[in-house]
């Protein structure tokens, strides 16, 4: 009866043994997958911070829309999603929906003017020779039809245009023009 008792006592000894060591290789393992993700965060970056307005959109947005977002009691948002500024319909099934998302959720918009709490008024699309190209073109027919769909107004400005869009603001926007 003992032998049998120091036969079971060894076995519980054995299977204790054999559980360290597995803990002790998982943990080992588990190092080394760490090491591994810690190297690749060593690889160079592919990423470089980019600006987030065009130089284009950048002389626009100083010398045109920012002096009128005062005088019109105005908010200027620059680079909105295209999906921020227009949903799509619960109503549609699964893959029609998924499919209409598709199309509008890596879009964006160049400016969006509000209202002072945020009431989208109208959008601004700068088109200059970017704009020329077969892609383009049909990026922005898709772009006029939506906007057109959902009631949204806007106003598709070049350089030369620049001068009169605070006329152009006023008439979209049904506001009389300042003089200041």
């Amino acid at each position: 009866m003992i032998w049998i008792l120091c036969i079971l006592v060894v076995i519980a000894i054995l299977v204790f043994i054999i559980d360290i060591k597995t803990k002790q290789k998982n943990n080992e393992e588990t190092e080394e997958k760490e090491a591994d993700t810690s190297a690749e965060t060593t690889k160079e970056c592919p990423y470089y911070k980019a600006m987030l307005l065009t130089k284009n959109e950048w002389y626009f947005y100083i010398n045109t829309l920012k002096p009128l977002e005062e005088k019109y009691n105005i908010k200027v948002l620059p680079k909105v999603r295209m999906e921020d500024v227009v949903g799509v319909k619960k109503t549609i099934d699964k893959k029609e929906k998924a499919s209409a998302r598709g199309k509008v959720k890596s879009r964006h918009f160049d400016f969006v003017i509000t209202n002072p709490n945020l009431k989208i008024l109208l959008i601004i699309e700068l088109d200059d020779r970017s704009h020329e190209t077969e892609k383009t073109i049909k990026n922005d027919e898709f772009k006029n039809s939506v906007l057109n769909q959902v009631g949204i107004p806007y106003i598709r400005i070049t350089k030369s245009d620049s001068e009169k869009f605070e006329d152009m603001l006023c008439d979209t926007l049904k506001i009389n023009k300042k003089t200041s």
